[in-house]
């Protein structure tokens, strides 16, 4: 199948609380105007970070099903006689997941400066425009296959679904990526509010940017297209960076951690985590280096060690 690109985004899941001291300067000039917000706009910020998220989960996971069936089929429509033509197609579901009440993915917070609820509300749109037009196209798909209309027309109309559902898939992908990349920024701030004096920050910004050098890498695969021969030095630094930081991390004291049951213990699982990442990477710039490409597979692949580092981070920090 044609390149199509996947973009993860990390969950904040923060209960934690926050305190009076200014906090540290990010860098980034959003950031630290949202740190220097109040408590309760900073946790009004979180909550929706968190319902944004918990969105995307919903729709990564079925676009990722959609995106194995397209393949399956146009698979299948170079061999539509074949037994197995179209025989393991598992029909993609979404449910629109519960939002919690006074929270609302459509209504971005007013403890958000007017630019950024100007811009989340029309990103937003944007956004589940496009996640609609895929369900739909797809549905023309699924209906095509089920029909057997491939025995009309040799599979013309098939295949122009499917360059169609490619088109927006990575139009989806940008958009998402746009949205959730000055999401982070926001939320970024607001969390370091939230976390400015509490005990384990150091911990939980360290395994942060472990996450946070995690995407940039898999961004670099996916903004290439899939080449790998001719930016193999970028994805070198981007991997080197991660494992000089993750090797820092995973060395920090423990000491801080004594007095939180079951943190020590969550912290290592995430180190874990970021590690088997780093195996996988390895084997895979590995292998791209000699065929050139990192494939859809090959990034599949990344995306599922992502999830593990994800779901260790939101163990420890939850």
């Amino acid at each position: 199948m044609k390149h199509v690109c996947y973009t993860l985004v990390c969950v904040c899941c923060m209960g934690l609380w926050a305190c009076k001291d200014k906090p540290s300067p990010s860098g980034d000039p959003k950031t630290d105007m949202y740190a220097a917000s109040d408590t309760e706009d900073a946790n009004s910020i979180i909550t929706y970070n968190n319902a944004m998220i918990q969105l995307d989960d919903k729709r990564r996971s079925y676009l990722e099903r959609v995106i194995s069936n397209v393949s399956k089929v146009e698979e299948g429509l170079e061999n539509p006689s074949s037994k197995l033509a179209f025989a393991v197609l598992m029909s993609p579901i979404y449910i629109a997941p519960i939002q919690r009440p006074g929270t609302s993915t459509d209504t971005p917070p007013s403890a958000l400066e007017t630019d950024d609820r100007d811009f989340f509300t029309s990103k937003g749109e944007e956004v589940s425009d496009k996640f609609d037009a895929i369900r739909e196209s797809y549905k023309r798909l699924d209906e095509y296959v089920k029909a057997e209309d491939y025995k009309d027309d040799g599979g013309r109309k098939g295949n122009e679904i499917i360059d169609e559902l490619i088109v927006l898939l990575e139009e989806y992908y940008t958009l998402n990526a746009d949205l959730h990349r000055r999401l982070a920024v926001v939320s970024d701030g607001a969390e370091r509010k939230i976390l400015q004096d509490h005990p384990l920050k150091s911990y939980i910004f360290a395994a942060k940017d472990d996450f946070r050098a995690i995407d940039e890498f898999i961004k670099t695969g996916e903004a290439q297209g899939g080449s790998y021969a001719e930016h193999e030095a970028v994805f070198r630094e981007k991997y080197d960076a991660l494992e000089t930081a993750h090797k820092k991390h995973s060395e920090m004291s423990p000491e801080g951690m004594k007095d939180y049951a079951g943190k020590e213990a969550s912290f290592a699982r995430f180190n874990e985590a970021v590690n088997s990442f780093l195996v996988t990477a390895r084997r895979i710039m590995r292998d791209a280096a000699s065929s050139g490409q990192l494939s859809d597979r090959q990034l599949e692949a990344l995306s599922d060690e992502m999830n593990s580092v994800r779901n260790a981070y939101n163990h420890f920090v939850d």
